[in-house]
């Protein structure tokens, strides 16, 4: 045996051992003939109850929890009260002197703003200047009387010691009027920052920020993949296009008559899910129809073996073999519940006379070309580029300007002007210049 088919050998076995251990992280999904419940914390019973939780939640975005709003509603309404707080925050050594400033955060719906909403309260809702609705009538008292009665004096003392405080520079330009500065107002507004120590102090100028902090948000995406994220989930936060909400209609349609009890005018085949899929999707015009070009010779281009077409799907993704385990893994847990049902299927052959034969393997290789074939339109569509995360990475490096915009135009909050004109960049159906893109991403930046 040469060493070649020793490494191919022992990558099908670590395949088989990653699939093997979804067990671990799919919820036992039983047909419903047989479900009466299930603990869906059966596989981390080993943890701690609240680790137990966290772990489960890392894993396939389960709550156990509450949402907080509810737990502050029980505080108002007395169902929670002060001392079950403090007795909580007393076992946290750290916590106890600050009791009463975690009672306020946890009390209350504290969270953070933008710049826009900053401005928009203090224009619209003159929040440096009037109580706002939620506050407390207690607390309005304290700071009237220790201001001599006068709100917005109150109010003013109360903003200026908290920018003392925390070492702030206030300042409000209104955001239109940065719309159309030159390059060289944007690197004037680069130097003011950098004086004043917010960002950037080792970095020379706005441009260079731009494309150190567009490669340093790249490597992240992609570090992201095969951890929380698969290939489509990669794509929507460049794209916000969600290749699921194409494909599911599709796939359900196949797994729904796979794992038919007699119901369905569909008979299985002896052959498995993969081969039946693959043979019955070949025969389709639903992928022409949706304008996706050479699908069938890509489909043609697939071993016949399920694991052999994991391991391929892999290698054209671009997926580090450390990550295989997890990328099966995020991509089951899209669809929980499917992949749960087949998984339980898989386990439990002959269920209910049925001779279907059902396997993983099937499954995950259906749904790691699925997703492909849809990332693939997506990536040509927009970038001319194979839907891998070499060729993504090899073209936002190319083009860091145009990743600054995509990026803080799906993932962030920007002003409503700026959000406007990019949605005109990311929409047009010409060829943007990366001038203009250049010019944009220093409009995001200040």
């Amino acid at each position: 045996m040469t060493n070649h088919s020793q490494s191919h050998d022992a990558q099908r076995d670590y395949l088989r051992e990653a699939i093997a251990g979804l067990n671990a992280v799919l919820p036992i999904q039983a047909p419903l003939q047989d479900f009466v419940h299930f603990n869906p914390l059966e596989n981390y019973e080993y943890l701690p109850f609240a680790e137990a939780l966290r772990t489960a939640h890392a894993h396939s975005g389960s709550l156990g929890y509450l949402p907080n709003g509810e737990y502050r509603r029980f505080f108002r309404e007395g169902r929670i009260n002060r001392h079950d707080i403090f007795s909580v925050l007393a076992t946290e050594a750290d916590k106890v002197a600050d009791h009463d400033i975690y009672l306020t955060a946890l009390a209350n719906n504290i969270k953070p703003i933008t710049f826009q909403q900053m401005r928009w309260q203090v224009e619209e809702n003159h929040a440096l200047e009037r109580f706002q609705a939620d506050v407390a009538f207690e607390q309005r008292e304290k700071l009237l009387e220790a201001a001599g009665q006068d709100e917005a004096v109150a109010i003013r003392a109360l903003w200026e010691t908290c920018l003392q405080k925390l070492e702030l520079h206030y300042d409000l330009p209104h955001p239109e009027a940065l719309l159309n500065l030159r390059l060289s107002d944007i690197n004037g507004i680069w130097d003011q920052i950098k004086q004043q120590g917010q960002i950037g102090a080792s970095i020379p100028d706005a441009e260079s920020f731009i494309h150190a902090e567009s490669r340093h948000l790249l490597h992240d995406l992609l570090d992201q993949v095969g951890e929380t994220l698969t290939l489509r989930g990669l794509l929507s936060k460049l794209t916000a296009v969600d290749v699921m909400d194409s494909l599911l209609p599709l796939l359900d349609r196949h797994l729904a008559s796979w794992l038919d009890q007699g119901i369905a005018a569909f008979r299985s085949q002896s052959n498995g899910f993969y081969t039946h899929w693959r043979e019955a999707t070949l025969n389709d015009p639903t992928l022409t129809l949706a304008g996706m070009d050479d699908w069938d010779d890509y489909l043609r281009s697939l071993h016949h073996d399920p694991l052999e077409t994991i391991h391929q799907e892999m290698m054209r993704l671009g997926i580090d073999k450390a990550h295989w385990g997890g990328y099966l893994r995020v991509l089951a847990l899209e669809l929980p519940g499917w992949s749960g049902m087949f998984n339980w299927r898989a386990k439990n052959p002959g269920y209910y006379g049925l001779t279907t034969p059902v396997s993983m393997e099937d499954y995950l290789a259906v749904r790691l070309v699925m997703e492909h074939i849809y990332c693939r339109h997506v990536a040509r569509d927009n970038w001319q580029i194979d839907a891998s995360t070499t060729g993504i990475r090899g073209y936002f490096h190319q083009h860091q300007d145009e990743f600054f915009v995509r990026y803080h135009a799906y993932n962030t909050t920007l002003p409503e002007f700026l959000q406007q004109l990019a949605q005109q960049f990311l929409g047009s159906q010409e060829d943007i210049q990366p001038a203009d893109w250049h010019q944009l991403a220093h409009q995001i930046l200040t």
